[in-house]
This record gives structure tokens, C-alpha cells and sequence, in this order.
């Protein structure tokens, strides 16, 4: 037990002394005030150039959030289709032991089969609803990232 206290405060007193020396705040800070200078400089010299190249990168940063939300939204209409398929497989899963049991009739196979379908259509038309909205977003923000494109373009 003491070994173990004993390494974990040689292991803190590592960890202490190395981020103090790998990070260096007054060589970061001496870093941007630097580019703080530099973009200073440029921004007299070319004001609306530099105003143009903000609004672009601003416009690039939401393209970029845009994009993220959607393959966040695709993957998880992805998993809610497969989570629904799950359920829809319970049913054959009930059928089979139903099968299994000799207490599968016409009727509750009829029924089963009713419900597998049903079942089966309505996380269709779901899965169809979330994949048309996701593709409706996905157009508005391929028309949006061809605007900036043809801005960045003009710059040249």
C-alpha cells in the first residue's frame, strides 16, 4: 500500500514537472501576440481583402457545423432503423417459438404476419421521412458551400 501511495506521488511529481515543461504560456503568448501583430499590419494594408477572407472563414466554419450535424443526424437515423428492425424481428423471434410450441394457427399466423408487415412499413416510412429531411439539408448546404466556393474563387 505504501509502494503503491509511494509511485503514485512519483508518478504526479512527473506529470507536475513535464506539463511545466513542455508547456511554455509566455513562448504561446509571445506566439499570438505576434500573428496579432502580423494580422494588425495586414488588415491596414488590405482592409476589405481581409474583411472579404473573415466572412468566408466564418462562412466555412458553419459549413463545416452544418456538415458535422448531418452525418451526426444520418448516423443516427441509422441506428434508430436498425433499433427498429430489432423490434420488428421480435415478432418473427415470437412466431418461431410459437412454431416451435405447435400453437401457431392460421390465425394468430395471420396475425403475426400483420403485425411483421405493418411493423416492417411504418419503420420504412419513418427511415424514409428522416433520410428525405436529411437530404434536403444536405442540397441546401451543397448550394451554400457552392456560394463560398464561387466567393473564394472571385478573391484570386
Amino acid at each position: 500500500m505504501l509502494e503503491a501511495l509511494d509511485a503514485l506521488g512519483k508518478n504526479t511529481k512527473f506529470a507536475d514537472t513535464s506539463t511545466h515543461n513542455v508547456v511554455k504560456p509566455e513562448l504561446i503568448e509571445s506566439t499570438f501576440q505576434g500573428m496579432r501583430n502580423f494580422e494588425g499590419q495586414i488588415r491596414s494594408t488590405f482592409p476589405v481583402m481581409v474583411n472579404e477572407l473573415s466572412s468566408l472563414r466564418k462562412a466555412l466554419k458553419i459549413h463545416f457545423l452544418h456538415l458535422s450535424n448531418a452525418i451526426k443526424d444520418g448516423e443516427l437515423i441509422g441506428k434508430s432503423t436498425k433499433r427498429n428492425n430489432k423490434g420488428a424481428r421480435r415478432v418473427l423471434t415470437m412466431r418461431d417459438r410459437l412454431d416451435k410450441r405447435d400453437k401457431l394457427t392460421p390465425a394468430r399466423e395471420k396475425k403475426i404476419w400483420k403485425m411483421e408487415l405493418r411493423k416492417l412499413k411504418n419503420n420504412l416510412e419513418y427511415s424514409l421521412r428522416q433520410v428525405h429531411t436529411l437530404v434536403v439539408v444536405l442540397r441546401k448546404l451543397a448550394t451554400e458551400c457552392m456560394v463560398t466556393r464561387t466567393r473564394l474563387i472571385t478573391l484570386e
